[in-house]
């Protein structure tokens, strides 16, 4: 892929996709953080603690939410992961539409590093004044949050308005702004209308 369709792509993406899983993954860790009282249970082994139709929800300075997750459980271990079910992720922005982020389930590392989203993993934002809605759909999506990237070896569908591109493999760093489609790119746009023929 020629670098300019790489730049132009980053920039459909960056903001939306890294916004909503960066700030996302910071919720998703702070909740499945382990207590003092799992941490000392950490002996035993299998879950050591399950939260039901878990509603949680980070709100800024204002008062007004900016990130929401909502999962029917959350499975915390001894060793410090968590896995979510279901997982319905809302990233709400200063501008623009709110960024969705859906899986079957997600995975949080003990350190609170890596948030791996899988299964049927749906990225969305609804249009805009500025932007058309846009629409990433992969089976597993990784969020490394101390180094800002997101990635995935999975084949891609990245829906913007009428334009749909294809690929395999997905790499974007936030500090760069930068994202790669890593091999088998295709672009599919929307068939001009043929100019009628004056008589």
């Amino acid at each position: 892929m020629r670098a300019a369709w790489s730049d132009r792509i980053g920039g459909w993406l960056s903001l939306a996709l890294l916004a909503g899983l960066g700030l996302s993954s910071w919720l998703l860790s702070a909740v499945t953080q382990a207590p003092d009282w799992i941490k000392a249970s950490r002996s035993q082994s299998g879950p050591t603690a399950v939260i039901a139709k878990a509603h949680i929800v980070k709100t800024g300075s204002d008062g007004r939410p900016r990130q929401v997750v909502d999962s029917p459980q959350i499975t915390q271990f001894e060793d410090g992961r968590a896995e979510l079910t279901s997982p319905d992720l809302v990233s709400f922005r200063v501008q623009g539409p709110p960024v969705t982020a859906k899986s079957r389930k997600a995975l949080v590392s003990a350190d609170q590093n890596e948030v791996v989203l899988e299964g049927s993993v749906v990225i969305r934002r609804e249009a805009s004044e500025k932007d058309p809605a846009l629409r990433v759909e992969t089976e597993t999506l990784t969020f490394l949050s101390d180094q800002e990237i997101a990635q995935t070896a999975a084949p891609v569908m990245v829906y913007r308005g009428v334009q749909t591109l294809y690929g395999v493999g997905l790499r974007l760093d936030e500090k760069t702004d930068r994202l790669q489609i890593l091999a088998d790119t295709r672009m599919v746009l929307p068939k001009s209308k043929p100019e009628e023929k004056k008589p």
